[in-house]
């Protein structure tokens, strides 16, 4: 889940729920939708939302086995070669 929230942020410069207090921060991160990449950055690919959201799902079973795995699935939806060396199993 918080790789998923670290690569929305790296991807738009935001934190994926803000809010004005931690409480409804929480709340947010517990209940919320994954917010979508695309609708902050038009110019990447509408795939990475997929990614994302998967990476927050909210139910572990739900997310990719892997970090690596995940990277792996971000960087197919930005079309970019997978690096040597990157283990993605799941």
């Amino acid at each position: 889940f918080s790789l998923g929230c670290v690569l929305y942020r790296a991807c738009t410069g935001q934190v994926p729920f803000p809010r004005d207090n931690d409480a409804a921060t929480t709340y947010a991160h517990v209940m919320g939708a994954p917010p979508s990449v695309s609708e902050r950055r038009p110019e990447l690919p509408v795939a990475l939302d997929d990614v994302i959201a998967a990476g927050m799902a909210k139910a572990p079973d739900d997310r990719p086995a892997t970090a690596g795995t995940l990277i792996a699935d971000m960087l197919r939806a930005l079309d970019r070669p997978q690096p040597a060396g990157l283990v993605a199993t799941g």
